[in-house]
């Protein structure tokens, strides 16, 4: 009994060796996740050198996947492919599949920070401020969770009005400033029409306040 007991612990092990080598590894899943985003990033970097990309860091996280999970070990590379809900930024989805023997699929969470340096108030401003470069700084945010746009220069942002008080350490967005006024109601204005080579000329009253 003791010889049989001792033949059968190696076999057992082989058994499971060969059982692991026929599954493919989650990790591989996960990788082929983490590549596809990365290139994206990579080719987004390259196609533009402006401030918004040249400054930003892409951060990908990919999810853990279930260790119950047991698919058969594809005989081809892997390949990831976008669903209708996959979004290149914040969290989102992206298939894996093998094209091999055993075809499978699997979807995978992925969450894609970018971080930029955004304009934020230096300190607080009250309504109709009239922004300076002392008001403002730039602060290294993750745009994926700004819905609202955000500016990416300081000199984006000066000369324009606060619409309403605003703490600080605030992004700002469009949504938070104005342009200042250029012509106040009942101001005269000159009205010029120009056509076909023929400008007229008179004067006006602004009915309203505008930028």
């Amino acid at each position: 009994i003791l010889g049989l007991l001792v033949i059968s612990l190696p076999m057992a092990s082989m058994a499971k060796s060969v059982a692991s080598n026929s599954i493919q590894s989650l990790q591989s899943i996960r990788d082929t996740a983490h590549a596809y985003f990365s290139e994206l990033a990579n080719l987004d970097t390259s196609q533009d050198t402006g401030q918004e990309t040249k400054d930003a860091k892409t951060v990908i996280s990919v999810g853990q996947l279930d260790r119950r999970l047991r698919l058969a070990k594809c005989s081809q590379p892997l390949m990831a492919f976008e669903s209708p809900n996959t979004k290149h930024t914040g969290r989102t989805t992206i298939g894996v599949r093998c094209e091999g023997d055993k075809p499978w699929k699997i979807y995978v969470s992925v969450n894609i920070k970018v971080i930029k340096p955004v304009v934020s108030l230096k300190k607080g401003v009250n309504r109709n401020t009239v922004l300076t470069a002392a008001d403002l700084t730039l602060t290294e945010k993750n745009v994926s969770n700004i819905h609202r746009g955000y500016y990416t220069s300081i000199d984006q942002v000066v000369g324009k009005h606060i619409k309403n008080p605003m703490k600080s350490g605030t992004v700002l967005t469009p949504a938070h400033v104005k342009n200042p006024l250029a012509v106040k109601k009942g101001a005269l204005v000159v009205i010029m029409a120009d056509t076909g080579g023929i400008q007229v000329r008179m004067t006006g009253k602004a009915m309203k306040s505008g930028s």
